[in-house]
């Protein structure tokens, strides 16, 4: 529910007018929103209209990734439609629009066993298709930048900490902070510790480790068709070490299995199937799953107003992550004796 209130939202902001379709040569019969984009519906074609807040730069980077994926032979991914001049975007009444084709498909369940296999052997076939293509645009190449990101994600929270402790009074969040706020400093440190003395170097001096990661692999964007995954909204793309998506896709999936080590051992089984995963890689993965990112995000959210959620939906999503803490902790624990 809060999701769907915190998208109307948003979508208040689009202009609808007729004139935007016909820029891109689109004669359109129904509009329905959906999440954050609205389906433009075609006599015999779906589209989707997106309002972007991203540089103009930021949206032919993404056309670049597309078109080298496709280069390659990984063709499961949307693609833009041009205006009547041919520009991949749309300036109107000072909002920005993009207009992509629709990819037909089902949201992946990461509940869904099937669904897990199909994503992780999608998302093995995306990063071979990555490999070579090449990233100069700033911000966009993480290799080798992942050690000093973390240990600055540990630093917010040391200076939240000491922002916190000087609160005259502590509500509900901040006393829920507290009590855990010690024990993930440890681990952050813990974590970063491990990638300095861990083979990441390595991996980050070797381009055979290299390719091209979603970095935002969320269920909405895996959509399955006919057993097969397809990958939309690429803003986020970055070029960087393979085991980032990983990283990122294992733990979106474990909290859906109390942190199950048999889970994570199919996915990389499955990963393997389709791509490479060395001991080197799975090492560095280790230190990567061990960063608390879902402690960082939601009081970094917090505390930094980076959300405009009310303070009881902060405090029910702290309370859920907070209640994987021993499950967390086991499965690291089980990581490291099964994969080391």
């Amino acid at each position: 529910m809060e999701t769907r209130i915190k998208d109307r939202e948003y979508l208040k902001q689009y202009d609808l007018d007729i004139d935007i379709f016909k820029e891109f040569n689109l004669e359109i019969v129904d509009v329905i929103p959906t999440r954050k984009v609205y389906l433009a519906i075609g006599e015999d074609k779906e589209y989707v209209l997106k309002r972007v807040d991203y540089k103009k730069e930021d949206i032919y980077f993404i056309k670049y990734l597309i078109d080298s994926f496709k280069n390659n032979g990984f063709n499961r991914l949307f693609d833009y439609v041009k205006t009547r001049d041919g520009a991949l975007y749309l300036t109107y009444e000072g909002s920005t629009y993009c207009m992509m084709e629709y990819v037909k498909g089902r949201e992946c369940q990461c509940s869904n066993p099937i669904d897990i296999d199909i994503a992780t052997k999608g998302i093995g076939e995306l990063h071979l298709a990555g490999r070579n293509i090449e990233v100069n645009m700033p911000g966009k190449n993480l290799i080798g930048e992942m050690e000093q990101i973390l240990s600055n994600k540990t630093q917010v929270i040391k200076e939240i900490q000491k922002q916190v402790c000087k609160f005259p009074h502590f509500r509900e969040f901040d006393e829920m902070f507290m009590e855990n706020v010690q024990y993930y400093i440890e681990q952050m440190k813990n974590s970063v510790k491990g990638i300095k003395k861990s083979s990441y170097k390595e991996l980050c001096e070797d381009s055979r480790y290299h390719t091209i990661c979603h970095h935002d692999l969320a269920y909405h964007n895996i959509l399955i068709n006919e057993e097969e995954a397809f990958f939309v909204d690429f803003d986020y793309a970055i070029r960087d070490i393979k085991v980032h998506d990983l990283r990122n896709f294992i733990n979106k999936v474990m909290k859906e299995y109390f942190y199950d080590i048999e889970v994570a051992e199919k996915i990389l089984q499955q990963y393997r199937k389709i791509n490479t995963l060395d001991k080197k890689e799975i090492e560095v993965l280790y230190y990567l799953l061990m960063f608390p990112e879902d402690f960082y995000s939601i009081s970094a959210a917090y505390y930094k107003r980076l959300k405009k959620w009310e303070e009881g939906t902060f405090i029910k999503r702290f309370e859920k992550k907070a209640a994987f803490r021993e499950d967390r902790e086991k499965f690291l624990i089980e990581f490291k004796n099964r994969f080391l």
